[in-house]
């Protein structure tokens, strides 16, 4: 790619606001996901496994891995925001579900109130996986870097 010139500060400085948002897309969001999923794995499936018969008419309990396949990133204005969009359904028909908006899970899991779970605990993948990213910022400034080396030139 030929090197991209600028004739002045505010010619450079509009073209890196043009290009944020396809850098945070294609650089960005790609590590925040898998540092999200990271945390998904650990702090919630890998907290403890099903018992087996031990769900509701005695039988085992099937994880659906939602969060896991459900990640989606987004850009609010100047932030990026990525959650899951797994929606708490119910596992038994019949029982209510809890929220639908995007996160509604994690708010959830992170919660004490887990409706028909017995013995729930909090599961915060969320604040675990966002204290991983605020160490992050070395490797979050080097993604953008290369994202607007690859765009601008």
């Amino acid at each position: 790619m030929a090197r991209t010139t600028f004739n002045s500060l505010e010619e450079y400085c509009a073209a890196v606001t043009e290009a944020l948002p396809k850098v945070m897309e294609e650089y960005v969001a790609p590590y925040v996901e898998n540092i999200l999923r990271y945390h998904i794995m650990d702090d919630v499936y890998g907290t403890y496994t099903p018992k087996p018969g031990a769900w509701v008419g005695g039988t085992t309990y099937q994880r659906r891995y939602s969060l896991m396949t459900n990640i989606t990133s987004r850009i609010e204005g100047e932030t990026l925001i990525t959650t899951s969009t797994a929606s708490p359904g119910p596992s038994i028909l019949g029982q209510p579900t809890w929220g639908s908006e995007d996160g509604a899970f994690f708010d959830l899991l992170a919660s004490e109130n887990q409706g028909i779970w017995r013995s729930g605990f909090p599961r915060p993948a969320v604040e675990f996986a966002q204290a991983e990213l605020d160490e992050s910022g070395r490797i979050l400034d080097h993604n953008v870097e290369l994202g607007l080396e690859d765009m601008l030139g």
